[in-house]
């Protein structure tokens, strides 16, 4: 059995080496026949390219020779000079240049403007890129200088230097161009047609004909300017080409590039390759004969093997399966010679030993029957289990390292007159586990209903709460009705108790659509400041009440303008922000830090946002629960500062939607810090399209934060403004007046309200009184100013930048200062006595666009849906309405169908009115849907009324620059 085996290997092997020499000697052939053939077009286009070379050298020869004779002659022996060079080599032109005037070959006076290349850089020797000529054909000037200071510039065609060479090879299947370095122009092709050189008119262009970027453009240049020779496979109308490229000369003033169909060069090496694969093939079907026979006989002998090898495994085979099919370790013992016998299966998933080491090393055997018994080995050995006996022990195992739990079984047995032991060995980790899991299931279900009871108890107190007071002053109002003060306060108190009811439905209508799954996010474009703004708004007025210290700072925040959910990014700052005040005593500190991360997502921007309090901390077992539902811990705030527990369920849950992180840290007594992680999309370019106003603007900062200094600078830089700072006061006002006095002042001063030195009135009105008024000067401050308002503005302050310094801030702030001095660029007197139909579900946007229409005496209708806008214009007479302002999400009918509705009605105005979409969503496709729907023009919200004029008037000019230029063509 063995012998035919190693026959069979040798046979194989033998075959096998000689296959892949065959295979490796055909490929080295084909490429050595290959390289061959690429060689030769090498040294083709080497021939070609001396050639060219040569006649280059024999008319720069030419020519200088013939630049030393013109000293001291003429005009007639001048231009007898000329013609003589032009007719020896069949020269388009010769031309004869002193102080710029001078004489062709015809006898035509000519200057030097006038020369068909006068862009020489020198008074030397020099040869100008390709240019396709008054002649029609390539050429190129050349300029040498003459005795007598005067210049000699020679035209010589590109075509002159195809003398005695058509530029092909390979029967004419290769052809070569001629290439001009400096423009990649070609300027001299083969002269056998050819549908590539019919077109192409650059280098550039051939190149990516053949399939290659700009990227290899640029890399195949550089290697030729090196004058290194290059040869590359492409692709050419679907045929494989090879390209060769390399410099005439050595200064890589003209390239020669040559073209060959891979097919033409391997034409030769077919029909040696197609021999070689012949034998190649007839030696595969040998050794497939070879084998076959040999298996034949083999196959015989392994029959009368195979049942030798059964019958003498069936015993073995019977116990493998038996501990197999019961996922258990099974071994017999020899009582007679006190020796582990045999072991079947499973011992190294079970027991984590190798079965070598159980037969060979008795003591590892004995120690496993130990742990499940103190001194069972030591029965074994005497005989003395008699019965059936089980045990159970919990141990590590070696190979895993995981903790198990095991059963052992040992049974007394007789085969063929001789006592043995049998052990079964079984995993019952499952089951202990199983067991655990239904105690603790039991243990968890119990605290949840527990808690739950706990939750419909405490939401039962505070729904009636709030309930008992609305009712209550309910009842109070009633029988005050005369009593207007006391009225007034019953009405207050109600409101107030409506609200905290309507947040706690809120929080379990919220927890509901969590625990359901119906919980979306919307996206919209938004401000990160402008939600900061209204979270700090609401939290601070209750931290005043407790009178706590509430701050909010930034680090690195570059990017402002966001594109995501603000209202649930709102939501969990206010509910995080919200216990943070509830749970820090009366003159706590709270702070929030914004900082920008460093990106791992080039399309999604990361942020922290970091809320540190003072305040009593939570307990580290009440952490290990944090966040689930009607969890509260009970602590010395328990009943004065009670909830529902429902915030930071509320919370961990919005921030897992959103794709986000939140890790809470938190002692007693220690306060708590909480982190959240989230991301955003970028959407910058939609907010700052006026930046490019701000480039080369001059901006001082003052502030003593250097951190707020550097995040500062680098966005003013990105706006193109140049930026120089100080940490004080006094030597940033030193700067300001150096700077004013040398006439290269600064545009705008933005100055921190409190520095080490002093204070930014103070520096403010130095700047005011030491240099003037013309500089704008803005204040970085708090959100609240009020207490510094009325001295900034009385020495001279323009405008307020509150903190933290966000983009969107300091881009506004300077756009609106750079916009004092810039004039409109359009008329809105225009508007006046217009008349305009507006369109808007919303009654807030409604009555803010109504107003701002109004200022400018302008006649508003409005209508709340687009139904009711159809109406409204199909009632009117023809003509009625200048402009109709058009909102897109509405209810009833959208502005889309209202919009079609009234383009398809008789009226003779239904055409002609200009309808104006309103609408939050900016995207290109989305403006594009309301050109298509039949609207004029697009204004984003939120408008302003510069917004809404410039657009009106800009439509109403187009539409009258239109009806010119219709009546002109009639």
């Amino acid at each position: 059995m063995k012998k035919n085996r190693r026959i069979v290997f040798i046979a194989i092997i033998s075959f096998t080496i000689v296959i892949i020499l065959m295979g490796f000697t055909i490929i080295n052939i084909k490429d050595k026949m290959d390289n061959n053939a690429i060689d030769l077009t090498q040294n083709l286009l080497d021939n070609m390219s001396d050639k060219i070379a040569t006649y280059h050298e024999k008319d720069e020869d030419f020519i200088k020779q013939n630049s030393t004779k013109f000293k001291n002659l003429n005009h007639a022996e001048i231009v007898h000079e000329l013609n003589t060079i032009v007719e020896h080599h069949d020269y388009l032109n010769a031309i004869y240049l002193k102080d710029g005037v001078g004489v062709d070959a015809n006898g035509k006076s000519i200057t030097y403007e006038q020369l068909p290349y006068h862009d020489f850089k020198t008074d030397e020797q020099a040869i100008s890129p390709a240019i396709n000529g008054p002649y029609g054909v390539w050429e190129m000037v050349y300029q040498m200088p003459c005795d007598d200071q005067a210049m000699l510039y020679v035209e010589i065609p590109f075509s002159h230097y195809s003398q005695g060479n058509d530029l092909t090879f390979y029967n004419k299947y290769g052809f070569a161009a001629l290439i001009d370095a400096s423009s990649k122009k070609i300027v001299l092709t083969s002269k056998t047609p050819n549908v590539i050189w019919n077109y192409m008119q650059d280098a550039n262009e051939l190149l990516s004909e053949v399939g290659f970027d700009e990227d290899t453009q640029k890399k195949i240049y550089e290697n030729i300017n090196n004058d290194e020779s290059i040869i590359i496979k492409g692709n050419v109308q679907g045929e494989e080409v090879y390209l060769s490229l390399r410099a005439v000369e050595a200064n890589a003033q003209w390239y020669l590039c040559g073209i060959i169909p891979v097919d033409v060069i391997q034409q030769e090496s077919g029909l040696v390759l197609k021999m070689l694969v012949y034998v190649f093939i007839w030696m595969i079907v040998s050794l497939m004969i070879v084998l076959f026979l040999i298996g034949h006989e083999i196959y015989h002998n392994i029959k009368k093997e195979k049942k030798r090898y059964e019958k003498s495994q069936l015993e073995n085979a019977i116990y493998t399966a038996i501990a197999e099919a019961s996922d258990q370790f099974i071994c017999l013992y020899d009582k007679t010679e006190g020796t582990l016998e045999k072991s079947f299966y499973n011992h190294a998933v079970l027991l984590g030993l190798e079965q070598d080491i159980l037969m060979k090393q008795p003591m590892v055997f004995h120690e496993l029957l130990d742990s499940f018994s103190p001194d069972l080995s030591k029965r074994i050995k005497r005989k003395e289990i008699i019965e059936t006996c089980s045990y159970e022990t919990n141990r590590i195992n070696p190979m895993t390292h995981e903790k198990q739990y095991l059963r052992l079984i040992v049974k007394n047995i007789s085969i063929v007159g001789k006592d043995k032991y049998i052990f079964f060995i079984a995993d019952i980790s499952h089951d202990i586990m199983v067991q655990e899991s239904l105690k603790m299931a039991a243990l968890d279900a119990k605290q949840a209903n527990q808690a739950k009871s706990d939750f419909l108890s405490k939401m039962s107190h505070e729904i009636r709460t709030p309930m008992n007071a609305i009712m209550g002053m309910s009842e109070l109002a009633l029988h005050n009705l005369d009593h207007p003060d006391k009225l007034k306060d019953y009405l207050r108190k109600i409101t107030q108790s409506s609200t905290h009811l309507l947040g706690l439905i809120n929080d379990i209508l919220d927890l509901s659509k969590i625990e359901s799954g119906k919980m979306a996010l919307y996206e919209e474009k938004f401000i990160l400041s402008d939600c900061i703004s209204e979270v700090y708004n609401i939290i601070s007025l209750q931290a005043e009440n407790k009178h706590q210290s509430f701050h909010i700072s930034s680090q690195n925040v570059i990017h402002d303008a966001l594109y995501g959910d603000m209202l649930k990014l709102k939501q969990i700052l206010i509910n995080l922000l919200n216990n943070a005040v509830k749970y820090t005593p009366e003159q706590g500190h709270i702070d929030l830090i914004i900082t920008e991360k460093q990106h791992t997502n080039e399309h999604l921007l990361q942020y922290e946002f970091q809320i540190i309090d003072d305040g009593i901390g939570m307990s580290k077992e009440f952490l290990n629960r944090i966040g689930q539902p009607f969890e509260q811990e009970k602590n010395q705030f328990y009943g004065k500062e009670s909830g529902t527990g429902l915030g930071l369920s509320i919370v961990k849950n919005i921030v897992s939607i959103m794709g986000g992180v939140i890790d809470i840290k938190s002692e007693l007594q220690q306060g708590t810090t909480i982190c959240v992680q989230l991301a955003f999309k970028e959407s910058e370019n939609d907010f700052y399209k006026e930046k490019d106003q701000l480039a080369g603007m001059r901006v001082f900062l003052v502030d003593d934060d250097p951190f707020i200094l550097n995040d500062v600078s680098v966005i003013l830089n990105e706006f193109g403004i140049e930026v120089d700072t100080s940490l004080l006061g006094i030597e940033a006002f030193h700067q300001i007046e150096d700077a004013h006095h040398s006439e290269h002042p600064y545009d705008i001063i933005i100055i921190d309200w409190k520095l080490p030195d002093i204070d930014g009135v103070q520096l403010a009105q130095l700047i005011r009184e030491r240099i003037g008024s013309k500089i704008p000067i803005v204040f970085i401050t708090a959100y609240d100013y009020s207490e510094i308002e009325e001295k900034a503005y009385a020495v001279g302050v323009n405008d307020f930048i509150e903190k933290p310094l966000f983009k969107s801030r300091l881009y506004y702030a300077l756009i609106a200062n750079k916009a004092q001095d810039m004039k409109k660029d359009y008329d809105d007197a225009l508007l006046k006595d217009k008349h305009i139909l507006l369109v808007e579900d919303n009654e807030l946007n409604l009555e803010i666009a109504k107003e701002l229409l109004e200022m400018k005496q302008v006649r508003v209708d409005v209508a709340h849906n687009g139904q009711e806008a159809v109406d409204i214009f199909n009632s009117q007479p023809p003509f009625t309405y200048d402009v109709i302002l058009m909102d897109i999400q509405m209810p009833v009918m959208n502005g889309y169908e209202a919009t079609s509705m009234i383009r398809q009605s008789k009226r003779e105005d239904a055409i002609c009115v200009p309808i104006i979409a309103m609408s939050a969503n900016t995207y290109a496709d989305d403006i594009q849907t309301c050109l298509n729907k039949g609207m004029n023009a697009h204004i984003a919200k939120p408008i302003s009324l510069d917004g809404i004029s410039k657009t009106i008037i800009s439509l109403w000019n187009q539409t009258k620059d239109t009806s010119n230029e219709e009546g002109r063509k009639s």
